[in-house]
């Protein structure tokens, strides 16, 4: 399995500098509203059970804070400028994953070839939602119970723990609930009632969907889960929508380890049925959406280094024996590369299109007098607004509470679709975050009515209304009210 070992140091060593460099690559959306979560914590020793005055279109919209442990983490971490440590600890997550992953693989009798390439695809399916974000941390609890799943005997029960711990770190937890289910039906099937593992399987069947349940949240953690799988707002979240042709990490990652499993399916249909079906469902909620093509990946790479191993053997291709000096050489050169990624992606200039809250665009507008209304072209732009004091948000990056109206709302303004200007009239906004030469900035770029301010970030301008009008509360949802009425 050294292959594998060498493919997850040089590769977790890139992304570790990366974070290091750009801890917002994938979660700019999530630390500032975390951080914010993580604050009310501290501050009121109780978790919140609804959206608060920061936004003005829904406070008061029962809130589910299912990340509420990684919102303690990440205000103590943003407090002190230690974010950095996050992304280490990110990146060290995610190694040990990949490398459970990966004895999971020489346990089904893998070559140390066959994992290494499959725990490379793992890595390229992992990379398109890697960052600082709950979901990345939850990982390593799904792989953990994968791993734990295999055991033979009463260790299996560990199981219970690390669904325990995943529950109070991600919602993404109920997906233990099938994997236990299909271990336990597969079980069943194979040994029978009568067997020892088996009755321990079903009983871990039992008691898994219990240990979801033991988090400050309780039972309103699987209602959740089950509210986000049948909510209408995933069709306007990006990492919600199904597989497309844009999705590379999951063409280049996930999609050659689900071949290389079809190629191989007698094989591992005799051998490993179980994980078969796991790989079924996971390709299934893959398609459904394109953020699950990691959980894929962890599931899926293990049979499919199996099934490599076995064409190859097939073909009967000569194998090379290795020798000691080779392999300590080989060791040496990727401890010496992984170090030179680590570096090159730390020392890396920023680039102006890289991830980067725009926090002098929003300097400024805090910093005129009074209290302001703030639409931001991307909701999770607007959980960097949350940190002022005086700036109230249309929408941010908690995203799930807001109501569909709002969400109705904000796609028209957004995409400049008609009455957009009505919408922002309706709710009384009076700042504008508007992403470079998209539909709202060119919709505002000539108005009198609205004046342009200097361009602080790359990413976007501020536009702020000349003459701010008269604002109600309830404005916004008439409008919105009126509209579904129309529909």
């Amino acid at each position: 399995m050294g292959p594998a070992y060498l493919v997850v140091l040089i590769v977790c060593a890139a992304f570790a500098g990366r974070l290091i460099r750009l801890p917002y690559t994938g979660a700019l959306g999530d630390l500032y509203w975390q951080q914010q979560l993580g604050r009310y914590i501290f501050e009121h020793h109780n978790l919140p059970t609804a959206l608060g005055a920061e936004t003005f279109t829904a406070p008061g919209a029962p809130w589910v804070p299912q990340e509420w442990l990684m919102g303690i983490v990440v205000y103590l971490a943003m407090s002190h400028g230690a974010l950095w440590i996050l992304g280490l600890l990110a990146t060290a997550a995610l190694a040990v994953a990949l490398l459970l992953t990966a004895r999971r693989a020489q346990r089904f009798g893998a070559s140390g070839t066959g994992i290494a390439i499959c725990v490379l695809l793992a890595m390229l399916s992992v990379e398109g939602s890697f960052g600082i974000r709950a979901q990345a941390f939850a990982w390593l609890f799904f792989a953990s119970l994968l791993y734990t799943l295999d055991l033979e005997g009463p260790g299996a029960f560990a199981a219970l723990a690390i669904v325990v711990a995943w529950a109070n770190v991600h919602a993404s937890v109920m997906l233990a609930v099938p994997v236990v289910w299909i271990d336990a039906a597969v079980a069943l099937l194979q040994r029978g009632a009568a067997n020892a593992q088996a009755r321990r399987k079903l009983a871990l069947a039992a008691l898994v969907p219990l240990a979801t349940l033991a988090t400050p949240l309780g039972v309103e953690l699987p209602r959740y889960a089950l509210m986000l799988v049948q909510s209408p707002i995933r069709h306007s979240i990006e990492e919600w929508q199904p597989i497309s042709p844009h999705a590379t990490f999951f063409w280049y990652g996930a999609f050659p380890l689900v071949a290389l499993v079809v190629a191989g399916l007698r094989t591992l249909w005799r051998t490993c049925p179980r994980d078969l079906l796991w790989t079924a469902l996971l390709l299934a909620m893959t398609v459904g959406a394109a953020r699950n093509a990691a959980l894929l990946a962890f599931v899926a790479a293990p049979p499919a280094a199996l099934a490599y191993t076995t064409l190859i053997a097939r073909l009967r291709l000569p194998q090379t024996a290795s020798r000691v000096g080779p392999r300590r050489l080989a060791v040496a050169g990727g401890i010496v590369i992984a170090i030179v990624a680590f570096v090159w992606n730390v020392r890396a200039p920023i680039r102006p299109d890289d991830p980067q809250p725009p926090l002098a665009t929003l300097d400024r507008v805090a910093a005129m007098p009074g209290v302001h209304r703030v639409f931001c072209y991307d909701f999770s732009v607007c959980s960097v607004a949350l940190a002022y004091g005086n700036l109230r948000v249309f929408m941010d990056g908690r995203a799930d509470p807001y109501p569909l109206a709002v969400w109705n709302d904000f796609n028209l303004v957004r995409n400049g679709r008609a009455r957009w200007l009505d919408v922002l009239n309706a709710y009384g906004v009076d700042v504008v975050i508007a992403r470079t030469g998209d539909p709202l900035d060119r919709g505002l770029r000539d108005r009198r009515d609205w004046t342009v301010q200097p361009k602080l970030d790359y990413c976007c301008r501020a536009y702020v209304r000349a003459n701010r009008p008269l604002r109600s509360a309830q404005r916004g949802p008439n409008l919105a009210q009126r509209r579904r009425s129309s529909v």
